[in-house]
């Protein structure tokens, strides 16, 4: 199991445990993930799970999905990077 592996499973057992809403605004995201969240979301990899009223109308995702793509993203990664060697 990989880092990003259990970054996913650490978020999902803290928001199951109700210690953690699990979301994040997109502005939060861009933040912590980058250009990485994204190129995720241009991809249609992620799509907001919900999102606020209003005239700004903010987006919010789920942190184990993004850790989700990222450890999906390192396996294959990993996988490239041994079968080239």
């Amino acid at each position: 199991m990989n880092n990003s592996e259990v970054a996913q499973v650490v978020a999902v057992v803290l928001e199951q445990l109700g210690l953690t809403a699990g979301e994040m605004s997109q502005r939060q995201a861009k933040k912590v993930y980058g250009g990485y969240f994204v190129e995720l979301v241009k991809a249609g990899r992620i799509t907001p799970v919900h999102t606020e009223k209003g005239h700004a109308g903010t987006k919010f995702y789920r942190v184990a999905d993004i850790l989700a793509c990222k450890a999906e993203d390192t396996r294959k990664a990993q996988l490239l990077n041994t079968h080239t060697l």
